[in-house]
C-alpha cells in the first residue's frame, strides 16, 4: 500500500493507563527514518484533525539544499525564475553548479537577484564552476505581519513622494521612486516564502503569528496586492519622467485630493487587517467610492478644457482609480476572515 496516496483505519487502543494509542504505518516509519524514541509533533488542524509530522519536518528544515545545474546558454530570466523558485519554495541553501563555469553575465545576474529580491540571503562560497546561496534570516526574526507593515510603509512613502514629483515635476524624486519598488518586491518574496512554508508545517504556521491555512491564503492575497500597488505609484513616478510640464493648479489640486484618499484606504484597510475589524474594512468601500468621483470628475476635465497634458493626467488618473480599487481587494480579504465574529 502506498501510504502517500492512499488512507489506512487504524483503531484506537486504550492502554488501560487513561491512556490511548494508534500504531502508525510502517513504511511511514521508514521513509523518515523514525526510531525508537524518536520526538514526533502532534498538531490540531482547524477542521479537527490531528496533523502527526517528524519535528524535524513540522519545524521546518533548515539544512534543506537545492542542487541547480547551470548551462553556460541559460539565459539570466530563466536562471532568475528558477533562483526565485527555489526561493519561494523554502529551501535555505542553493547551490549552483556549472561544468564550463558560471559565465559573468549569470553571476552578476545572480548578485543582483540576491541584492535586489531576496530578504536575508547571502553568496557564501563561489568558484569557478560553482556558488551558493544560503539564506541567513531564519521565520520568526521577521514575522508575516512585520514584513507587511513594511511593504505597506515604503508602499505609502512611494505614492507620497510619486505625487510630490507630479507636483514638482521633480525627475529625480521621481526615479527614487522608480528604486523603491524593489525594496517591496523583496519584502513580498519573503512573505510569500514564509507563507508556503506554514500551508506546510502547523509549527511554521505558529512561529510566524498566523493560526490557519485560510488565514495564509488572506495574507498571500493582500501581499499581491501591496505588491501592484508600489508598481502604480512606480507608474506615477515613470510618468513625470516623461511630462514636460506642470498640469494646472485645479486639477493638481484634485490629485492631491485623490491621493490622500488612495493613501487612507490603503491605511485603514491594512489596520482593519492586522486589528481583525469588519467594520473599519467595511469603510473603506466609502473611501473608494469617493476615490471614483473624483476619476469621473477628472476624466470629464479632458473634455472641457484644453491645455491640458492629457496623456499624463489619464495615466495618473488611471493609477490613483487602480490603488482605490486595490485598496478595495484588500478590504474584502479582511471581510472574508471577519465575517463569522462580526
Amino acid at each position: 500500500m502506498n501510504v502517500d496516496s492512499e488512507e489506512e483505519i487504524r483503531k484506537v487502543q486504550f492502554t488501560g493507563r487513561a491512556s490511548y494509542i494508534i500504531n502508525l504505518p510502517k513504511k511511514w516509519i521508514v521513509k523518515h527514518n523514525i526510531k525508537q524514541g524518536d520526538p514526533l509533533v502532534v498538531a490540531p488542524e482547524p477542521d479537527g484533525s490531528l496533523r502527526i509530522s517528524p519535528k524535524s519536518l513540522s519545524a521546518g528544515d533548515n539544512s534543506s539544499e537545492a542542487v541547480m545545474k547551470v548551462d553556460p546558454d541559460l539565459d539570466t530570466d530563466a536562471l532568475t525564475r528558477r533562483l526565485i523558485s527555489l526561493y519561494l519554495s523554502g529551501y535555505n541553501t542553493v547551490r549552483l553548479i556549472a561544468s564550463g563555469g558560471v559565465n559573468l553575465v549569470q553571476r552578476e545576474a545572480i548578485k543582483d537577484l540576491i541584492r535586489t529580491r531576496f530578504v536575508g540571503t547571502e553568496i557564501v562560497s563561489e568558484s569557478s564552476e560553482s556558488m551558493t546561496l544560503q539564506v541567513l534570516m531564519s521565520l520568526p526574526e521577521l514575522p508575516v505581519e512585520d514584513a507587511l507593515r513594511r511593504m505597506s510603509i515604503i508602499t505609502g512613502f512611494m505614492l507620497r513622494d510619486a505625487f510630490g514629483a507630479v507636483e514638482t515635476m521633480d525627475k529625480n524624486l521621481a526615479s527614487s521612486v522608480i528604486k523603491a519598488d524593489d525594496e517591496v518586491d523583496r519584502f513580498s518574496l519573503y512573505v510569500i516564502r514564509q507563507l508556503i512554508s506554514a500551508v506546510r508545517s502547523q509549527l511554521v504556521m505558529k512561529e510566524i503569528r498566523l493560526s490557519s491555512p485560510v488565514e495564509c491564503l488572506g495574507y498571500r492575497m493582500v501581499v499581491k496586492t501591496v505588491e501592484r500597488m508600489a508598481d502604480h505609484a512606480a507608474r506615477i513616478a515613470s510618468t513625470v519622467l516623461s511630462m514636460d510640464r506642470k498640469l494646472d493648479p485645479s486639477t493638481l489640486a484634485d490629485l492631491a485630493e485623490f491621493k490622500a484618499l488612495d493613501s487612507q484606504a490603503l491605511e485603514d484597510s491594512l489596520s482593519a487587517l492586522f486589528k481583525r475589524d469588519y467594520a473599519m474594512a467595511d469603510g473603506v468601500f466609502a473611501l473608494v467610492g469617493r476615490c471614483r468621483k473624483l476619476d469621473a470628475k477628472l476624466l470629464a476635465r479632458l473634455t472641457e478644457r484644453k491645455g491640458i497634458d492629457e496623456t499624463s493626467l489619464r495615466l495618473v488618473t488611471e493609477d490613483l482609480r487602480r490603488w482605490a480599487e486595490y485598496s478595495a481587494d484588500i478590504a474584502e480579504v479582511v471581510l472574508n476572515l471577519t465575517v463569522v465574529a462580526s
